[in-house]
C-alpha cells in the first residue's frame, strides 16, 4: 500500500489546511466536496457508499434544503451583506441566511467525518506543521486513529 496512499494522504492533508484556514462566513463547500471526491477516488478501493453520499449532497445539499450545493453556496455569498436574517427564495422555499448558512455548516462537518473515516482506514495522521502548530518538531501530528 505504500507509495498507492500518496494521494490520500495529500488528499486528507489538504481538506483540513482549506477547511482550517477558511475565512468565517466564506462559503468553502464545494471546494471542499471537490475535495473530498477526489480522495474517496484516489483510494486505492473507493468506497461506493461515500461516492454516493458525497454525491448526494453536492445534489441537494441538506435534506431541508433540496438543491444543487453550488446554488445555496452562491445565494449565501452573494447575500452575506444583507442581513443575516435576510429571507432568500430557492425553488419554491423560502430560507434565511443564517439557515442556509447552516446548513452549508453541517455539510462541512459530514465532509469532515468522511474525510476522517478515509484517513482512520489507511492509519494516516495529520501532520500540524502546516497549520501553523508545533514549533520546530517536523513530527508533531494528531493521531486520528
Amino acid at each position: 500500500m505504500g507509495d498507492d496512499l500518496s494521494l490520500v494522504r495529500f488528499n486528507v492533508s489538504n481538506f483540513f489546511a482549506v477547511l482550517l484556514n477558511s475565512r468565517p462566513f466564506n462559503p468553502i463547500s464545494t471546494l471542499l466536496i471537490k475535495i473530498v471526491e477526489a480522495l474517496i477516488h484516489s483510494e486505492p478501493t473507493p468506497d461506493e457508499a461515500h461516492i454516493k453520499r458525497v454525491k448526494w449532497i453536492y445534489e441537494h445539499t441538506h435534506e431541508k434544503v433540496n438543491e444543487n450545493l453550488a446554488i445555496i453556496e452562491l445565494a449565501v455569498f452573494k447575500n452575506l451583506n444583507m442581513g443575516l436574517n435576510r429571507e432568500i427564495d430557492i425553488g419554491d422555499k423560502t430560507f434565511s441566511l443564517t439557515e442556509l448558512y447552516q446548513y452549508l455548516d453541517d455539510v462541512s462537518k459530514e465532509l469532515s467525518t468522511i474525510v476522517i473515516e478515509v484517513a482512520k482506514k489507511y492509519s494516516i495522521d495529520m501532520p500540524m506543521q502546516q497549520f501553523g502548530i508545533g514549533g520546530n518538531k517536523d513530527n508533531q501530528t494528531i493521531d486520528i486513529n
